[in-house]
């Protein structure tokens, strides 16, 4: 005898979960109470290392099976991975379509007989997530299969500038021709949505990363009437090479002004030489200061003492996928004490999210920094629009989303 349905059963299905503390392992699992409150929950995700490790979410059963991409390919030298890979550098086919799919398909299948679920996300990269979706799809034709994209997957693959190779034009024929079969797609920007909505020839809805309302308990420590000798400006998180210019262009500020300070909590060490470069170049060694990174407690100690927030992204135009990246760092700060200044193009997606929220600007060029930096204390900020961007409103705008 079936068991009587009682409520809306949801599959989610992501490589990434906590315990690993990635924006792709916190998108869904954050959103996890909120949408636990109307449904029963089955997150299918890859195997952890702890062993002694437990996932406790309430309405919500954690399957674990397969190789999470960062751990597959441990101890192969890198241009031995691309030796061996003949899809090397695609985006719809990669070693995780063997290391994650198809090792755990069989588990997989016995978590969609047991849980019989509804509806079933599949949160991509890596693209292999997908296939799941397309095999539950294949299994029950009356699951709603909904594909959320948290970058651009194939259309990321180009060569250059008015042509593409036949190895890229294979991975977006591979992407589009799954991806299509879903009935319905989310992704993570307005920007992006529209791209992909041209791509796929499908409207895309859009969920933001948001934030947990917790954050909200960070407050600065400094009176606010206190005089300044130094305006500290904040930065923790990764530096990717599309960021530098970004980077570059505040140290040059920085080393025109002294009475500003830069704390950089690296995510990355990797790229602390290149770095030191840059703030020897403008001779910035007295205000800026680039350290490692440290725990939670460490970090939110150092965000509250913060008179700035500060955001990288990308300065150049060209890239229409760049005017997408809404970093999920954006979103942390939010409900945060300090102004958020962020150093990237003009037309991002990030510029009105700000003005809405009237938590800090987005600036292209050294004046304008100098310009926010003069008036950023005045800000009034909207705490009634903040809220739309929690975690919490996210979960409530997909449960809703999936209704319809």
């Amino acid at each position: 005898m079936s068991e009587k349905r009682t409520s809306e059963r949801l599959m989610i299905v992501t490589q990434s979960f906590p315990p690993r503390n990635s924006v792709a392992a916190r998108r869904w699992a954050e959103m996890i109470p909120t949408m636990a409150q109307s449904c029963k929950i089955c997150v299918f995700t890859s195997e952890v290392a702890d062993t002694n490790h437990h996932d406790s979410y309430v309405n919500t059963r954690v399957i674990r099976a397969g190789k999470h991409h960062q751990g597959a390919g441990a101890g192969i030298p890198r241009k031995n991975k691309v030796r061996l890979n003949p899809v090397a550098n695609m985006r719809s086919i990669d070693s995780t379509v063997l290391n994650f799919f198809i090792k755990s398909r069989r588990a997989f299948k016995q978590a969609l007989v047991e849980f019989q679920p509804d509806t079933i996300i599949t949160t991509v990269g890596p693209f292999s997530t997908a296939f799941f979706g397309l095999y539950a799809k294949w299994n029950d034709r009356k699951i709603k299969w909904v594909l959320d994209f948290r970058d651009s997957m194939s259309l990321f693959n180009s060569s250059g500038p008015g042509y593409l190779t036949l190895k890229q034009l294979l991975d977006r024929l591979i992407d589009k021709s799954i991806s299509q079969r879903a009935d319905k797609l989310t992704t993570v920007s307005p920007s992006l949505a529209q791209i992909l909505t041209r791509f796929y020839g499908k409207e895309v809805f859009v969920i933001f990363n948001g934030y947990e309302e917790e954050t909200t308990d960070c407050k600065s420590e400094k009176s606010p009437n206190a005089p300044l000798d130094t305006i500290e400006l904040y930065y923790a998180g990764t530096i990717y090479e599309h960021r530098l210019a970004a980077l570059e262009l505040l140290i040059e500020f920085l080393g025109k002004n002294r009475k500003y300070t830069l704390t950089l909590r690296l995510m990355n060490p990797s790229f602390k030489p290149l770095i030191s470069e840059i703030i020897n170049k403008f001779n910035a060694h007295d205000n800026v200061k680039v350290k490692d990174k440290v725990d939670q407690k460490t970090y939110m100690e150092e965000s509250a003492m913060a008179d700035v927030f500060v955001i990288f992204e990308q300065l150049e135009t060209t890239d229409p996928i760049g005017k997408g990246n809404l970093t999920a760092k954006l979103f942390e700060l939010l409900p945060m004490t300090a102004p958020i200044l962020c150093i990237c193009r003009e037309d991002s997606d990030i510029s009105p999210l700000l003005e809405e929220t009237a938590r800090g600007k987005v600036v292209s060029k050294l004046e304008d920094i100098s310009d926010f930096l003069d008036t950023a204390a005045n800000a009034q900020r909207n705490n009634d629009v903040i809220k739309k961007y929690s975690r919490a409103q996210q979960a409530r705008n997909f449960m809703e989303f999936i209704k319809e």
